[in-house]
């Protein structure tokens, strides 16, 4: 869907819509495949940052934005690090472990299957691999990009002045999105070459204050080249909770599971995220779903990224005031046809707290008695860690968190039935 398409609405029912087009050269289409966006949301004060890539044989289109007419600080930022650090935080990981982690704590071979929290404690220090998605497949664009604020009645103007041709059904949907207290965010963009192939396009960033909770996706089918992605963080204060949808049906995709191909670095973690985010999505019928992928305090993870959690600073950045402690980030992604696009994504804050991730661990045969194979269930024949050598326990142990011990007990729940 393009950028501008999967913003967030913050509304009341008689409140805006917020939806966008892409515009360009008349006869000259620009598709888009992936949008990802950080939401902050505190209270009723909302910031959006957002991103989304573009395809087409244009050198030059835009971007049509509506947005209540209060909008605050509307710009496009330089480059993408403030998302690709947040999508390195929270998307799916590979993590390792191995005997020696059971061994060094006294647990030895009679309590694979049971996974300790010491051994969580000192085998999740950091992830050894983190999917970045679309985010690391595609360069950002070259080339000019300007913004500009116009009246809710400026769109067909804007457009004819650049150019550019505004699709009638795009033009109709607009129109329906903007009321008389509305503004247009306009982003034109000139490329130093073509968009074959795809890129990203610069964030852009604002905030308002506004309520409810929903997001709009049917002007971004317009624009599909068949199956469309969007990977929402919603940032939440205390109290407000995680997010979640609730009008389109939910997929999981198997994870606390061991690859046996175990991938390394440089994008093998991506491809089998991928083909289990395929065949998930497929399974639910392949039209318009949605799962969640992560939900923790931003200022806590484990296993880590090599960065560790989100700083203070970058919240700042991404426009949240409070604690960091206090808050909470779910990660989610939608996936959708045209065809399978009803209205809106109906988004709405939970008001609970937990902890859930996209979690793989390398595989090693000695651990198959501990965790199950990645679309294979329990080995029939499972390799076992070799007996307790009595190594002694190391001392000084940090204690286990709270939010781990979660993890743990997730854990525990999927261990071999027959492990002793």
């Amino acid at each position: 869907m393009p950028l501008p398409s999967v913003l967030l609405a913050l509304l009341t029912p008689a409140a805006h819509a917020f939806c966008g087009t892409y515009v360009g050269p008349a006869g000259e289409a620009v598709t888009n495949r992936s949008s990802t966006m950080v939401i902050v949301r505190e209270g009723a004060r909302t910031t959006v940052t957002m991103a989304g890539d573009a395809a087409g044989a244009v050198a030059s289109f835009g971007m049509l934005v509506p947005v209540p007419a209060e909008v605050e600080g509307a710009r496009l930022l330089d480059d993408l690090s403030l998302l690709e650090r947040v999508d390195r935080y929270a998307g799916p990981r590979l993590v390792a472990y191995g005997c020696d982690d059971l061994e060094r704590q006294g647990v030895g071979a009679a309590a694979c299957g049971a996974v300790t929290d010491r051994v969580k404690a000192t085998a999740t220090d950091a992830a050894l691999d983190t999917v970045r998605g679309a985010l690391g497949a595609l360069p950002l664009a070259g080339g000019a990009s300007s913004l500009e604020v116009l009246g809710p009645d400026a769109a067909a103007g804007w457009a004819h002045d650049q150019g550019w041709d505004l699709d009638p059904t795009a033009a109709a949907l607009l129109d329906a999105s903007l009321s008389r207290s509305s503004r247009l965010l306009a982003v034109s963009v000139d490329f130093d070459a073509g968009l074959a192939g795809g890129q990203w396009l610069r964030p852009l960033q604002f905030s308002y204050a506004s309520d409810g909770l929903s997001l709009p996706i049917e002007l971004g089918a317009l624009h599909s080249p068949g199956v469309q992605d969007v990977v929402v963080h919603v940032i939440t204060g205390p109290g407000q909770g995680t997010v979640g949808v609730s009008n389109y049906p939910e997929f999981e995709v198997e994870s606390e599971c061991m690859v046996r191909e175990a991938p390394g670095l440089g994008g093998g973690l991506e491809d089998f995220y991928a083909d289990a985010l395929d065949q998930a999505f497929e399974a639910t019928g392949g039209q318009a779903a949605w799962t969640t992928e992560y939900t923790w305090a931003p200022a806590k993870c484990d296993p880590c990224p090599n960065e560790g959690p989100l700083d203070t600073e970058i919240l700042r950045d991404l426009g949240y005031e409070g604690d960091p402690t206090q808050a909470t980030l779910t990660r989610l992604r939608a996936r959708f046809r045209p065809s399978g696009v009803s209205g809106a994504l109906a988004l709405y804050e939970s008001g609970l707290t937990g902890t859930q991730q996209r979690r793989y661990i390398q595989h090693l045969p000695e651990l198959e008695s501990t965790f199950p194979l990645c679309g294979e269930g329990w080995a029939p024949d499972p390799g076992e860690c070799p007996a307790d050598t009595g190594a002694p326990e190391p001392a000084g142990l940090p204690a286990l968190p709270g939010a781990a011990l979660l993890g743990l007990l997730g854990w525990a729940r999927r261990r071999r039935p027959d492990a002793v």
